[in-house]
């Protein structure tokens, strides 16, 4: 790559990481997630009270309510259309971020520029589209912001321990201070890569004159998070997460121990070891997924669609590159430190989370933990394919030149592949996975007109009654979609024509269907109320000799 084209391969990437997290929006202008509703629904309170709507937080949404909210008054936009953008916007920073990791690894390792650009370039752009990671950052969630501080809490607090300056105590103070009110689970990433980063750093030659302020800050922001929690528990705010570590306290320290120990020793292992070290727990992640299509390994929860285990399954390059490169870990060098504790943490989580319960609470943590594993992993892919790309001299044997693009080739192609798991719905593999108008209209207009409780499937139960404060439910559907014995709702059902063919969301269990004969039989012996044409025909009917109850 040429000096001059360097800079708009920088540019041509963060363009084309904002496009692919911006795409929802062609789809509807409205939330791709249901947290953003909610995230609406705070913010537009917010505004109307002039304060915190105390109400309705959680312990965690107060950094989300204060964003939506500034953003939505400084550009005079309803925040219900503003937060899909939003955090979208705030995903794709995410790409740059992980340019600026990749080449600080290069420099830290001395490679050549040209090695370092690519290996930057390479690493933007796989992070750019990933399906998986682009679903969580390019979405109204939490983690589209923590996956951006996580990281730079971690990089500033390295720098703080390996220079000394107490400069850099003011920003990583700040940055401890917002996440626990941004997000609980990555407040508990951030915390044991802290602890992995300083653990190892503690064992690092050279200066160590910043381990003492940053380990005091650390040890605060621990106790501090703690408190914090624990404050909001007793003023009756709901504080996600922190109950399934509480469940399981000596499991979740067993973990975090021997993963942390591993930590120090990896850098006195072989390099086969140290692959083997790092792709274990990838490949246990890839075989539960894969088992979880045949049985389902989290009772309670969906199986994997055979369509979504064919668009991850190129992931596993991937992944195998990230594995190969996980020596470049091993030098006693600032990148490789902070990457080894950014890969210890979620580890971790995910082996804790595997091991805790088969519960669909811990097969959500487990699918939020693997989600941080992507940054790391896909910095050392990207870190192995520049090296053959642009990091030997001229190969011996004729073929071998082909080697290098051969790798930049697959490992984009692979990762490109995955894209579309960003926009499909994880228990249908149907798309898009979004709210779209004729959903947000008849969820409206279900919360806004109906007298009484409704109901209707998990997805559009909670854009009404979180958005719109209606009284819906959906366990109705599920004992009647599920052909659990029970009758039909006798209430108002909002229904969709997709119940006939992908089924209804029952998250987090999984999807039922309804026969198209019997669909158009049970809208024949109730009324119509409200009715919406579209990709997926939307209807409100109640039923001729309405009790109200929905059973």
């Amino acid at each position: 790559m040429t000096r001059g084209g360097r800079p708009v391969a920088v540019v041509a990437t963060l363009a084309l990481g904002l496009l692919t997290r911006l795409a929802p929006l062609g789809w509807s202008p409205y939330p791709a997630t249901l947290d953003g509703f909610e995230y609406a629904r705070r913010a537009g309170s917010a505004l109307a009270l002039g304060r915190l709507p105390l109400g309705q937080l959680r312990a965690d949404s107060i950094a989300s309510t204060l964003l939506v909210s500034t953003a939505a008054e400084v550009t005079a936009t309803a925040p219900v259309r503003l937060v899909q953008p939003l955090y979208a916007l705030a995903g794709g920073a995410t790409v740059l971020l992980r340019f600026v990791f990749a080449r600080r690894l290069g420099r830290a390792w001395g490679w050549t520029p040209s090695r370092i650009h690519t290996a930057g370039v390479l690493a933007a752009l796989a992070v750019a589209v990933e399906g998986l990671y682009v679903r969580r950052t390019g979405v109204p969630d939490d983690d589209a912001l923590t996956l951006l501080l996580i990281p730079l809490t971690v990089l500033v607090a390295h720098r703080l321990t390996r220079t000394g300056r107490l400069r850099w105590a003011v920003p990583l103070a700040a940055l401890l201070f917002v996440v626990p009110l941004t997000h609980t689970f990555s407040t508990l990433v951030l915390a044991l890569a802290l602890a992995a980063l300083l653990a190892v750093r503690l064992l690092e030659p050279g200066e160590r004159g910043g381990t003492l302020p940053a380990g005091a800050l650390v040890v605060g922001f621990w106790g501090y998070a703690a408190a914090y929690y624990e404050w909001a528990e007793r003023l009756g705010l709901t504080v996600p997460y922190v109950g399934r570590v509480a469940s399981h306290p000596g499991l979740f320290v067993a973990w975090v121990v021997l993963v942390v120990a591993l930590a120090l020793w990896f850098r006195r292992w072989s390099t086969p070891a140290q692959r083997l070290a790092v792709l274990a727990p990838l490949a246990l992640f890839f075989a539960v997924v894969a088992a979880n299509a045949r049985v389902t390994v989290f009772p309670g929860t969906a199986r994997t669609p055979r369509l979504l285990l064919l668009l991850v399954a190129p992931l596993s390059v991937a992944a195998l590159l990230g594995a190969w490169g996980s020596p470049l870990l091993a030098g006693r060098r600032s990148a490789a430190t902070v990457l080894l504790a950014l890969l210890a943490a979620p580890i971790a989580q995910v082996l804790f989370s595997l091991t805790a319960s088969l519960t669909p609470e811990f097969w959500a943590t487990a699918m939020r933990a693997q989600t941080h594993l992507h940054v790391p992993v896909l910095v050392l892919a990207a870190g192995v394919v520049a090296g053959r790309v642009a990091g030997a001299g001229r190969p011996r044997i004729a073929l071998a030149r082909y080697a290098g693009p051969a790798l930049a080739v697959a490992l984009v192609v692979s990762v490109a592949a995955t894209l579309p798991v960003a926009y499909v719905d994880l228990d249908t593999g149907a798309h898009p996975s979004t709210t779209t108008a004729a959903e947000f209209a008849g969820s409206g207009f279900a919360a806004t007109h109906v007298d009484g409780p409704w109901t209707s499937s998990h997805t559009l139960h909670r854009v009404g009654g979180f958005y719109f404060g209606g009284n819906a439910t959906y366990r109705s559907t599920v004992t009647w979609l599920r052909g659990d014995g029970g009758p039909t709702p006798d209430c108002p059902v909002l229904s969709e024509r997709s119940w006939t063919t992908t089924g209804a969301h029952l998250f987090p269990a999984a999807p039922a269907t309804i026969s198209q004969n019997a669909y158009d039989r049970w809208q024949a012996e109730r009324h119509l109320v409200y009715a919406a044409s579209g990709r997926d025909p939307l209807a409100l009917t109640i039923p001729r000799n309405a009790s109200g109850s929905c059973r």
